[in-house]
């Protein structure tokens, strides 16, 4: 979410017509668990109170569906609008228990009662149509944008991959259930052909057994974690890769899937929720609870290595039309109409 609000800022065309708060997320998140609680459910909501009945807004738009606790705080004057970006807890709770399930529930039912929702794709839309009963007129999809950048150094693990003559993939992101890590290790398996295969993991650290089981399949040294790097190493890492891997069972966007594609890489994509509409034509699909399925998406994509400048150059093109500049620009003229209406 703060790729989302530090993306959508920067490419706001003019920062003098907005107010932006708070100005770092750190603001919401100190360590206490306590003081944590007292910002988000007091001190915030009591600035959001106060703020909106002082300066005149004419739109508050909150920037990310779990702050939607705020929207008994602003002004009735003042019209709202809220990014959706998942509803995936209602469908799949993963390591939530009940009570925070239920909470979620609780807060995204505010959607009911915003002026007009932006949803980042076409699949978070019709979850909220479903789990809501929202009218589709008042759900706008604009989908998410991509800042790409490029390589500014090679990964010293990649270049060893490489040099050993292995094909590189890359995993990014958390380990959360639904991201479907655990289908991998047999994936990799079944996988025929001549070259080795090398995971490359950035994001949080993988689960013991799933670390092991991967080891098992690819061999200790085919297997390098970096941890939680900062972005440019992110994307040294895209640009230095093969082919990105996105097994997930559910994703609002799929933002990998852009970023993978902004750097002309080959992805290998599950065919759940919104990751198809996201890719197009530029995946090799598979059915994610199917390891033999997946092992075959990953060898037709090992079968165009090394893909031409051409082909590099397509994958650009389609992903540079996933714009942060464009994104904002229709947020401002989903305001536009809100305020006419």
């Amino acid at each position: 979410m703060e790729v989302y609000k530090n993306s959508f800022i920067g490419a706001i065309p003019d920062h003098g017509t907005y107010d932006v708060w708070p100005q770092s997320s750190s603001a919401l998140l100190p360590k206490s668990r306590i003081k944590r609680f007292l910002g988000r459910y007091i001190f915030y909501p009591l600035r959001v109170f106060i703020a909106t009945r002082i300066k005149r807004y004419d739109i508050v738009h909150l920037l990310d569906h779990s702050s939607l606790h705020l929207l008994p705080y602003v002004s009735k004057n003042i019209k709202t609008v809220v990014t959706l970006h998942d509803l995936i807890p209602l469908r799949f709770g993963g390591g939530l228990s009940s009570d925070q399930v239920a909470r979620f529930r609780s807060t995204v039912a505010n959607l009911t009662k915003v002026d007009h929702i932006v949803s980042v794709s076409e699949y978070s839309k019709k979850e909220a149509v479903a789990f809501f009963d929202l009218s589709e007129d008042m759900i706008e999809v604009i989908a998410n944008g991509v800042t790409a950048q490029t390589a500014s150094r090679d990964i010293e693990s990649i270049i060893k991959f490489k040099e050993a003559g292995a094909v590189v993939l890359l995993s990014v992101g958390s380990t959360l259930e639904r991201k479907n890590l655990k289908v991998l290790p047999e994936m990799f398996k079944k996988v025929k052909g001549n070259r080795p295969l090398a995971l490359l993991r950035v994001g949080a650290s993988l689960p013991d057994e799933l670390r092991n089981q991967i080891i098992e399949v690819l061999g200790e040294d085919n297997l390098i974690e970096l941890g939680k790097v900062d972005a440019q190493t992110v994307w040294n890492a895209y640009h230095g890769t093969d082919i990105v891997l996105v097994p997930s069972l559910y994703e609002g966007f799929g933002l990998p899937i852009i970023e993978a594609l902004s750097a002309g890489k080959l992805v290998v994509s599950s065919n759940s929720s919104s990751l198809a509409e996201v890719a197009g034509d530029f995946a090799h699909y598979f059915d994610p609870k199917s390891a033999s399925d997946g092992a075959t998406a990953l060898e037709k994509a090992i079968d165009l290595l090394p893909l031409s400048e051409d082909q590099e150059s397509a994958r650009r093109n389609y992903a540079y039309e996933f714009s942060w500049a464009k994104h904002v620009q229709k947020c401002q003229k989903v305001y536009e109409e809100i305020l006419q209406s």
